[in-house]
């Protein structure tokens, strides 16, 4: 009867015999694969990978998701931010400056004269342009309006504008503070003065067109 072959274990060389699968000594597989226990460890991993591999992709969506409302919401709040210049063909310039909490600056640059700024808030209406679907706002009731005329007081001279003044700072309750050449007017008013309430009840409405520029009274102020 011939000698049973036997089987010599790769990992640790000890001798097993011939039918044997798994090392006496080691306890490895002879062939060099895995133990059930260590391959169980292996799936158990791999498993544990797979979920945790998964589980990133939802949180890494749930971020992506929040960070698009987040910037939607921004983006819709301050979609007007921005400096807007509107020339008219006999000199005038007006430029609107909107701030990111809707603190709006209407400047009139008047040739030979001077300056004069409104400044006010916008608020956001339920009404949407029918052309390019943008947001509708208007000046805020519930803030008071601040204008200030920044005149040249030789040019309010030459116009003989000075008695029109007086009897607007009258009027209106307005302060007038001069200084070396200029003559610098201010007042702050509720909407429902007759300083800013024609303004308001006209229906000064702001919104973007389709290239970015501002819509306001019906003029286009081109985005600087």
């Amino acid at each position: 009867m011939s000698e049973e072959k036997k089987k010599f274990c790769r990992h640790c060389g000890s001798e097993n015999d011939s039918d044997a699968v798994y090392c006496t000594e080691c306890g490895k597989d002879i062939e060099g694969n895995k133990s059930p226990a260590s391959q169980l460890a292996t799936n158990h991993h791999n498993g544990r990978f797979i979920t945790l591999l998964q589980n990133k992709k939802i949180l890494g969506l749930i971020g992506i998701v929040a960070i698009a409302l987040v910037a939607f919401f921004f983006l819709n709040q301050f979609e007007l931010k921005g400096n807007y210049v509107y020339e008219e063909s006999f000199g005038t310039k007006q430029e609107i400056n909107i701030k990111g909490n809707k603190t709006t600056e209407l400047i009139i640059h008047a040739p030979m004269v001077g300056d004069i700024t409104f400044e006010f808030k916008l608020t956001e209406t339920d009404n949407r342009d029918p052309e390019t679907n943008q947001v509708i706002y208007e000046i805020d009731k519930d803030h008071d309006v601040d204008i200030e005329y920044d005149m040249s007081e030789a040019a309010i001279r030459e116009a003989g504008m000075d008695g029109e003044l007086s009897e607007m700072i009258s009027d209106y309750g307005m302060n007038r503070k001069e200084t070396k050449d200029r003559v610098i007017i201010t007042g702050s008013y509720s909407s429902d003065h007759p300083a800013v309430s024609e303004m308001i009840d006209s229906g000064l409405s702001f919104y973007q067109s389709e290239n970015g520029d501002l819509i306001a009274g019906g003029d286009t102020f081109t985005k600087q």
